[in-house]
């Protein structure tokens, strides 16, 4: 007992209340078989049963992440989404770099397996074609590692990163100027003033403009700005990553990189920047604060205090 005592967490008066109650135990009446669940295959299903992935994302620690199949089946049902009453409304694709998790072997398998709306989410994804990325010189040495996979983390290979989320942000930082006179709603979720004081308030900001229901020539980015993203992609970045074999060109690392990097400083070609004259749309939310904030002005130019 003098041994025990001395162990960190167990002090005399607990260690005696054990023993008493282990001279009343009487053989066969413990109706509970111990489990260790961390020697099962999957742990936490062993732990919680059906409702072990909705036990473990609601955890503190797992809230900040998602699943990348989560992930996948977002592009998949949105691009449905977007493309359904077009000409093309069966024909939705979605294209995405080459995350390791999205790539990885289990991912593949099940993006093959899944069918959404008559098509496997795995021929959706648009991915190279006419042998690029089959072979590819990396260290001097050949591989076919990449075969069939996208170039990896090189945000220019992504419209979004290219230059739409700038223009989102531009666009609703306008209408955060153009509301910033209106009187704060008492409830967030019909609140029309734009506000990124908060996440709640900033993520809802930001969702009501980019919002598939504004139509092609509404919210940010449009349509227009897409295109353009995907025109410098699939022309200029993609024909240089073709022209260096399939390795990734500019300033990045990885096995993929080509062997001279980008040059710093110095003249650049200078491409079209999309974003620049939009957001002459407004959200129907906003017009009023642009309304307060004009009426605001005129009231003071008559006031002599403009």
């Amino acid at each position: 007992m003098e041994i025990l005592v001395k162990e960190k967490g167990l002090g005399e008066v607990r260690l005696m209340r054990m023993r008493t109650e282990a001279w009343t135990a009487h053989p066969g009446k413990f109706d509970r078989a111990t489990v260790n669940h961390t020697m099962a295959a999957n742990p936490y299903e062993s732990l919680y049963g059906n409702q072990w992935r909705q036990v473990i994302i609601k955890t503190t620690y797992m809230m900040k992440f998602i699943s990348v199949r989560d992930l996948v089946m977002h592009m998949t049902v949105e691009s449905d989404e977007i493309m359904r009453g077009t000409q093309h409304g069966d024909e939705a694709m979605f294209k995405h770099d080459a995350l390791s998790l999205m790539t990885a072997g289990k991912t593949v398998e099940w993006m093959k397996a899944t069918i959404v709306n008559g098509r496997s989410i795995y021929s959706r994804w648009l991915l190279p074609e006419a042998g690029l990325n089959d072979e590819i010189t990396a260290y001097g040495k050949m591989t076919t590692r990449y075969q069939g996979r996208p170039p990896g983390n090189l945000p220019r290979l992504m419209s979004l990163d290219e230059f739409a989320n700038k223009n989102l942000m531009d666009c609703v930082n306008a209408h955060v100027s153009a509301t910033r006179r209106m009187v704060r709603g008492p409830d967030v979720n019909t609140d029309p003033k734009f506000e990124l004081c908060d996440t709640v308030r900033a993520s809802r900001a930001l969702l009501r403009y980019w919002d598939p229901a504004h139509r092609p020539d509404g919210g940010a980015p449009t349509s227009a700005t897409t295109n353009a993203g995907h025109v410098r992609v699939w022309g200029k970045h993609l024909g240089k990553i073709r022209m260096a074999g399939g390795r990734a060109v500019g300033s990045r690392v990885g096995h993929r990189r080509a062997e001279e990097a980008m040059p710093w400083g110095g003249a650049r070609e200078q491409g079209l920047a999309p974003y620049l004259g939009e957001g002459a749309w407004m959200h129907p939310d906003a017009r009023l604060g642009q309304d307060l904030k004009v009426e605001h002005c005129a009231a003071m130019a008559c006031n002599g205090t403009a």
